[in-house]
This record gives structure tokens, C-alpha cells and sequence, in this order.
């Protein structure tokens, strides 16, 4: 598949929206945790909390860069990755972030040399070899990285919200125009229990405001656990009372 956006047009789906924001988020995290902790700025990398310090700027800084690298999308669909002109980063942030994308190409997802080897060495013969160390992010450079995070998180819920609120209008124009095609696709109980009661027409006239419910349901879904299992089970209850009315 061609490197480009989804599209070629910076729209994605509803889905692949939520992929890209489970990374950011998970970023976020990380960002958050390390400046918690405040270690200090110089830390035995062979400690314990030197390791911990290792894992989780090693965490952060692939989990920042994982959706603006080409992951592979379904089948029959464009490869997708976020490009930079979609949120609006100041000049020192367009550096720093290029920074950061090169840290994780030349020292955490691969091992290039240049991240290792001193320049003007000799590692042609057999003695004792120097290798230069990877230097975590400073405190600075964290703080500036989670701000930038939260751009790329605002903007992807921003696309997200719109493209629900569409999908939504939709379902309302397919309901008001009679077209039960998309709501008898979309759940399998549909084939299976027909079209429901005799007097089901009578009642459509509900169904916007079920589809505004469902979509509540969606939104709660990524709160607290309890209230998300609760979300879960009430719109499969609902999409089973649509399925035998549509």
C-alpha cells in the first residue's frame, strides 16, 4: 500500500480515529508518571531506578511516535499515519518533535550507529570498543512533549466527535426517509428475528432519540469501569429493541 493518509485526505474512520488516540493517551501516561516522580537528573543506569527511568522515556517516546508512522489498515484500505500540519506547533516544537521522531528511529525501534559510535574512533581492530550512551529526556523536554500531546489529542477527539455527530445525522435521515437498510446491517440479530412487531411503525418515530442514547453510550464507554460496563449493556439491550422494531 502507498505511504499516504487515509484517503489522501486526512479523513479517517471512526475506528482508525480511535486507534491513533489510544496512543497519545497511553503517552500521556507515561509523561505524567515520569514527571511525578522527579528523579534526578543523573541516575546509575544500571540502578533500579535507573531501568524504571530507561522503560518508561523508552515507553513514551514510541508511543508518541507510533501514529505518525505508516501502520497497516484493513484490507482493501490506505496505510494511515498522522502527518504534522494537522495541529498547530510553534517553531521549537516542530524542532523538538523532529528530535524526538529521530530518537526513535535511530535509537529505540533500531540501532543505527551513529546513535552509539563515537565519532573518529577506530572500530575496525580488536581493542577495547567505547560506545556512547542514550540520554533520557530532560524534565524540560517532558513537559514540552506532553503539551504537545495534548494537541495531538484535542484534535484527534475534535475529528472524532465530527465524525460521530455525522454518522449520527445520518442514521437520522436513513430513519426519517424509511431506509431500515443500515440499521438491519449493522447488528446481526437483524436477519435472524425479521422486522419485528406488527405495529413497529408506530413507534419510529422514537428512534432518533435511541440513536442520540446509543450514542451517550459510546461517549461513557471510556469513563470509570462500572459506568462503562454499565454504557455497554444498555446499548446492547437497545440495539436489540431497534433490530425488532426498524
Amino acid at each position: 500500500m502507498k505511504d499516504v493518509s487515509q484517503g489522501q485526505n486526512n479523513n479517517f474512520r471512526l475506528s482508525r480515529l480511535n486507534l491513533f488516540l489510544f496512543d497519545p493517551r497511553q503517552a500521556r501516561r507515561f509523561a505524567q508518571y515520569i514527571l511525578k516522580r522527579k528523579w534526578p537528573k543523573v541516575l546509575d543506569p544500571q540502578s533500579r531506578l535507573g531501568l524504571v527511568r530507561e522503560a518508561f522515556n523508552t515507553s513514551l517516546i514510541v508511543s508518541y511516535c507510533r501514529p505518525l508512522h505508516r501502520s497497516k489498515d484493513r484490507a482493501g484500505l490506505w496505510d494511515a499515519r498522522l502527518k504534522l500540519d494537522l495541529v498547530e506547533l510553534s517553531s521549537a516544537e516542530r524542532s523538538f518533535h523532529q528530535k524526538v521522531l529521530d530518537k526513535r528511529d535511530q535509537a529505540y525501534a533500531h540501532s543505527d550507529a551513529i546513535t552509539r559510535e563515537i565519532a573518529g574512533w577506530d572500530y575496525s581492530g580488536s581493542t577495547i570498543q567505547f560506545y556512547k550512551g542514550i540520554n533520557p529526556l530532560m524534565e524540560v523536554e517532558i513537559r514540552m512533549l506532553a503539551a504537545m500531546i495534548g494537541k495531538w489529542i484535542t484534535h484527534l477527539e475534535e475529528q472524532r466527535s465530527v465524525l460521530k455527530k455525522s454518522s449520527l445525522v445520518q442514521n437520522h435521515q436513513a430513519v426519517a426517509t424509511g431506509s431500515n437498510t443500515q440499521l438491519e446491517c449493522s447488528h446481526p440479530v437483524a436477519t435472524a428475528r425479521g422486522s419485528g412487531p406488527k405495529d413497529s411503525r408506530t413507534r419510529r418515530h422514537w428512534l432518533p432519540e435511541w440513536l442520540d442514547f446509543l450514542n451517550w453510550c459510546d461517549v461513557v464507554q471510556t469513563s470509570s469501569t462500572t459506568t462503562s460496563l454499565w454504557a455497554l449493556k444498555l446499548r446492547r439491550f437497545m440495539l436489540n429493541y431497534i433490530v425488532l422494531i426498524a
